[in-house]
């Protein structure tokens, strides 16, 4: 007995006994520590940036910017739309003409209207915020507005004998004394302007028939 037990012993120490090691790249703890990752950038993320997806809260209970946005569709948002998209015809396709506006001539344009208003006792920043506009606005409206003068400039011409009939036909408007020659430029201007007004919705028609546009909106 004595030996036969020494003998289990003695095979027991022999056995190797295997240790089970896990993989040291483990795919599993790897997706785990990536989800906490992004988990908590994300998180970090909507933090910093609440009010990007919240407009305001009322007794803790949030108003999401998309209700809003969806509100404002409804009240005319499809012609808020339609005015970015003519926008972004007319820059586009003053750019293939190679159009350029300054800001130079952006600046002449607002120093202008400024004067304008001033003789008529009106601040041009009053003038905007009434409008619920800013200066960056008025030099967007600005820089499309010339973009079509110039799209425009070689089919619009003003004759002088358009001037002359325009001025005999409305010179009981104008102050006494008033000359041909004091306003001729101004008159030319005015003329200019209607027909390129007669000219816009052709130029803007035959903008979107020859344009890829897709709008995704709020249904």
């Amino acid at each position: 007995m004595l030996f036969s037990n020494m003998g289990e012993k003695e095979n027991l120490d022999k056995k190797t006994v295997t240790k089970v090691e896990e993989p040291k790249n483990n795919p599993k703890k790897k997706r785990i520590g990536t989800l906490l990752v992004v988990v908590f950038a994300v998180t970090l993320f909507l933090v910093l940036n609440f009010n990007l997806f919240v407009a305001g809260t009322v007794n803790g209970f949030p108003i999401s910017r998309i209700a809003v946005i969806r509100e404002l569709e409804k009240q005319g948002g499809s012609q808020i739309l339609d005015n970015l998209v003519i926008e972004m015809l007319i820059i586009q396709e003053g750019g293939k003409n190679g159009i350029v506006i300054t800001d130079q001539m952006i600046q002449e344009e607002i120093k202008i209207i400024e004067e304008q208003l001033v003789s008529q006792g009106i601040d041009l920043e009053q003038a905007l915020s009434l409008q619920g506009q800013t200066i960056s606005d008025l030099e967007k409206s600005i820089k499309t507005r010339l973009t079509v003068e110039k799209l425009l400039g070689d089919e619009v011409g003003v004759s002088e004998e358009e001037i002359n009939t325009y001025y005999e036909e409305n010179s009981e408007f104008y102050p006494e004394g008033t000359t041909l020659e004091n306003i001729k430029d101004d008159i030319e201007d005015q003329l200019k302007q209607q027909k390129i007004a007669g000219q816009y919705e052709k130029l803007i028609s035959d903008l979107k028939e020859n344009s890829s546009i897709k709008l995704f909106v709020f249904k």
